[in-house]
């Protein structure tokens, strides 16, 4: 930017601050209504939970997302800026009734709902006695009792989707189902509807970055310090945990995600800076808490969440180089980027060279293996083969929601799955998000879940048209999780898919808001 051009905009500011034209910003802070304090709140506390509740596996952290999401729903009805019957830019809870998301969600959940009370098979617990050697007891022979389960048919109206019925908090169904698909389904109509201002989604943006980038420090002390516990005291079942998620690659998708966040807010702090002529500006700190997450998600031994998390980075990195080159900035910024960049990268060689076990790395790459529990390449594409037959012999109504786990016995009685007979394997996720949804949901329960997400893509693809760079950079985290879904099981984490659900609701939101201002400033210049 040239001297002139600066010494010009001194020289607006100082006009606006003479002729009293600064009082604007009070009637900014003015539009700061109820319904916007209220729901603002609520949304910070929820996204500041979800790096914090354990991915929200447990049934206490689906209750407080639940109770979270209602709260916030009843926001709605709060006074908010626009009032009056014939303004356009109507919002809150008399917007709700035009959104197609609120009501393609609500058939959704509907048809859960019908899976949820029309049960075809029913759990049921078998205890079986069995006769072991022990040759190191008084008694060679020790009875041991194994506890299984089989599904019993039961009676149901074969019209209508149905499920399995079982005890509520011990496994996935589709009751167990419904305190994970409502929140989301309450937080994307909240947000698509209920705020008005881009200030306050971008403070929801930034408290997912900054609890996210706490959780990823976390975890970062836990592999250096080679901690077993979380917090010090609670095991997880899974031994190859990640900060606060039992999960790896659950732990990856949510960092990778909020990674793409903190690009996308660093190019509008980046942006804001140079229009206001500031020499420095908050996408300095974001540019930190970036390198923060990519050596998290390094430590993080997911390599799908490695390899995605250096796709997101890079994207970041090249959009950054595109900018400051295309538009003649300011080569200072650039140059310190560079150094925080270089410095980022510095340390998280170090911790890599120092923490992790490449030879284990390298031949964990060249299997796609995840650690001790993972599942090779061959039985995964066998999984996916058997969801694809659970689907098509259960085409239409799907077989319930969360029924994997109970349907894939069945499956494994075919011959043809070399690494899937019976009695070898036991699968709880098909490994895949989109053919599980297939299988649990059937063509007629994913027709509105297809419709609802479209919506969603195809307004931020119009939020994109108006800021490329800061919606491009949020939603790479998105693009990123698509990917990931496809070979694995992100989406079955309440906590990734809430993230998810808040990502595209916010972008939604911000190009309809910015929509709103384009169509008013052409109006104001036509006239």
């Amino acid at each position: 930017m040239s001297k002139s051009m600066r010494e010009r905009q001194r020289q607006f500011r100082r006009n606006k601050r003479l002729y009293g034209v600064h009082e604007g910003s009070r009637r900014r802070n003015s539009d700061n209504t109820p319904r916007e304090r209220f729901i603002g709140w609520i949304a910070c506390l929820q996204v500041l939970f979800l790096a914090w509740s354990f991915g929200s596996m447990h049934f206490w952290a689906q209750v407080v997302n639940m109770t979270l999401a209602v709260f916030a729903f009843f926001g709605l009805f709060l006074p908010g800026k626009h009032t009056l019957r014939w303004d356009s830019r109507a919002s809150g809870i008399r917007l709700l009734p035009r959104s197609g998301v609120f009501w393609f969600g609500l058939l959704f959940v509907v048809y859960v709902g019908v899976q949820s009370f029309n049960h075809s098979w029913k759990y049921q617990e078998t205890v079986e006695e069995v006769w072991i050697d022990n040759p190191n007891a008084e008694n060679p022979l020790v009875m041991e009792e194994r506890i299984g389960w089989h599904l019993v048919p039961v009676q149901s109206q074969h019209w209508l989707p149905s499920s399995v019925q079982m005890p509520y908090t011990q496994m996935d169904t589709a009751v167990s189902m419904l305190p994970i698909i409502l929140p989301a389904w309450l937080w994307v109509c909240v947000l698509t509807t209920g705020l008005e201002r881009r200030q306050t989604l971008r403070i929801i943006l930034w408290t997912s970055v900054l609890s996210g980038s706490a959780m990823a420090l976390f975890g970062i002390i836990q592999r250096l310090s080679g901690a077993d516990k979380i917090f010090g005291w609670i095991r997880p079942s899974n031994p190859e945990f990640f900060g606060t998620f039992i999960y790896p690659n659950h732990g990856a998708a949510f960092l990778y995600m909020v990674l793409g966040i903190a690009i996308g807010l660093a190019f509008h702090a980046h942006a804001r800076s140079a229009r206001k002529d500031l020499r420095s500006g908050p996408h300095y700190i974001l540019v930190f808490l970036s390198l923060i997450l990519l050596l998290a998600l390094i430590l993080s031994h997911s390599k799908a969440g490695i390899v995605l998390g250096l796709a997101v980075a890079g994207f970041g990195v090249v959009a950054s180089l595109v900018r400051i080159l295309g538009q003649g900035s300011d080569f200072r910024q650039g140059i310190t980027i560079g150094i925080l960049a270089i410095c980022g990268l510095v340390f998280t060689g170090y911790a890599f060279l120092n923490s992790v076990d490449i030879g284990r790395l390298l031949t964990d790459f060249k299997t796609l293996e995840d650690g001790a529990q993972s599942v090779p390449v061959e039985e995964r594409v066998e999984l996916q083969q058997a969801t694809w037959k659970g689907f098509t012999e259960n085409t239409w109504f799907g077989t319930g929601a969360g029924s994997f786990r109970f349907y894939f016995p069945f499956l494994q009685q075919d011959p043809n799955f070399q690494f899937l007979g019976p009695g070898q394997k036991y699968y709880e996720y098909a490994h895949s998000d989109y053919l599980q949804v297939l299988m649990e949901y059937g063509v007629l329960g994913v027709i509105p879940l297809f419709l609802a997400s479209l919506l969603l893509i195809i307004r931020a693809f119009h939020a994109v048209l108006l800021r490329p760079m800061v919606h491009l950079g949020t939603l790479a985290g998105v693009a990123a999780l698509a990917l990931h879904a496809w070979w694995d099981f992100p989406l079955q984490c309440p906590s990734v898919l809430l993230l998810l659900m808040f990502i595209l609701a916010i972008v939604f939101r911000w190009g309809v808001i910015d929509g709103q201002q384009h169509r008013i400033d052409n109006d104001t210049s036509i006239n």
